[in-house]
């Protein structure tokens, strides 16, 4: 029999320390002692059977139970895979089987959520009844509804063809508008460079890379190709394009040439296919053109003294300058034969030649913003007269006259005078 944990008795040893003369009289103590928790031999073992019994229970209760939790949720995770298989079979994509709602508890199932409109849902439950079997799973399917119908597929983007082709009277060409390729950019700006050159034309065409919203428009684009290669005979064109309409119109040189580009309309299938072309005005002699352009920038005098202006001491141009300016630069491009000379001018206020050397410069500052702004620079000189040539008498002392603070244009056949 096991006996209760008792320490072991104590071994007492004596030794002496002291001389043999005196062993028997002085005596050292050592005392030693052992414990024993699990050797078996000395019956000392901490808990009996009859107290680890019940913690091995305990242990294989719980192993009982996590392999019995692991096994139902294999089950249920082998259910819904088959269902998900059932579903398939009947039609569904991957997607929409994901959006359905699948749960199983041990054997018994439920599915629910949309499936698409226009789905056979009888034959999708009569597939899932085929696996619905009472000795595999109870599954609910009164959770399955009709979906909203499926978004139509979207069309894809498209664009117009819409595409205008100007000759201004001044020779230049500009392009614009959309085409659908680079292929149709290509044909209409060789088209274009052909008939008037390529130093006249600007290329300003977009590519969209877009399908075309009316079928044809390559036909359409080579066409108006076409039709600009017969612009040549004009000093002046626009020509417009778009889904199903052509429409050409300007200025031509004479009456024989304003009866071809009238006739161009029978020679391609648009409808409509509209021309509308004047015979240009008659000539003028270079003298007439300077008597004109000279009676326009007349015109102009006094909103070029009120607007044509500089800060004191300086050659910067006002900022309302530039719309006076403009026009006469449309003078320009109307009358093209003429030069023009522009001159500055001043009153008697301060040293003459710093009068003259300002007068100068604001002449030439007027001169540059005309040829930027496409004047040909052949047909403008700039000069300064400082006080030289008052327009009216100068006031006495340091008040000034306005009216001999001035830039003048004058228009002339040559420059060699």
């Amino acid at each position: 029999m096991v006996q209760p944990h008792q320490p072991r008795p104590t071994r007492t040893t004596r030794t002496t320390d002291a001389s043999p003369s005196t062993r028997a009289d002085t005596v050292g103590v050592r005392t030693t002692t052992r414990s024993h928790w699990i050797r078996g031999r000395d019956g000392l073992l901490p808990w009996g059977w009859s107290k680890l019994a019940p913690l091995a229970a305990l242990g294989l209760a719980l192993t009982v139970g996590l392999a019995s939790w692991w096994g139902i949720r294999s089950i249920e995770n082998g259910l819904v895979d088959d269902t998900r298989s059932a579903l398939a079979e009947q039609g569904l994509t991957t997607e929409q089987v994901d959006a359905l709602d699948i749960n199983f508890d041990y054997r018994d199932g439920t599915v629910a959520g949309a499936v698409p409109t226009g789905f056979d849902e009888g034959a999708l439950r009569t597939g899932l009844t085929a696996i619905d079997e009472p000795d595999h799973y109870d599954l609910d399917t009164s959770g399955l509804r009709p979906g909203p119908a499926p978004e139509a597929p979207a069309d894809p983007e498209r664009a117009s063809t819409d595409v205008s082709v100007v000759r201004a009277a001044n020779g230049s060409v500009i392009l614009s508008g959309t085409v659908l390729s680079e292929a149709q950019r290509t044909q209409l700006v060789d088209a274009a460079e052909t008939t008037f050159g390529a130093a006249q034309v600007t290329d300003q065409l977009q590519v969209v890379d877009l399908d075309p919203a009316v079928d044809g428009a390559d036909a359409r684009v080579a066409a108006l190709a076409e039709v600009v290669g017969q612009l040549g005979a004009t000093t002046e064109a626009t020509a417009t394009l778009s889904d199903t309409t052509l429409e050409v119109g300007g200025t031509a040189n004479s009456t024989d040439d304003v009866a071809a580009l009238n006739e161009l309309s029978t020679d391609y299938d648009f409808d409509p296919f509209s021309t509308s072309f004047d015979v240009a005005a008659p000539a003028l002699t270079l003298d007439e053109e300077v008597d004109a352009l000279q009676g326009e920038l007349d015109n102009l005098q006094e909103e070029i003294r009120r607007n044509v202006t500089f800060a004191t001491n300086s050659d910067v141009l006002d900022a309302q300058a530039s719309e006076t300016l403009d026009k006469v630069v449309a003078a320009m491009d109307t009358y093209r034969l003429p030069v023009v000379e522009v001159s500055g001018h001043t009153d008697d206020v301060g040293d003459a030649d710093l009068n003259r050397s300002l007068s100068d410069r604001r002449a030439q500052s007027v001169r540059s913003y005309l040829v930027t702004n496409g004047v040909g620079d052949q047909r403008l000189a700039a000069l300064g007269y400082g006080e030289d040539q008052p327009e009216v008498p100068n006031n006495p002392g340091d008040v000034g006259t306005p009216e001999n603070r001035r830039v003048e244009f004058l228009a002339l056949a040559t420059f060699d005078r």
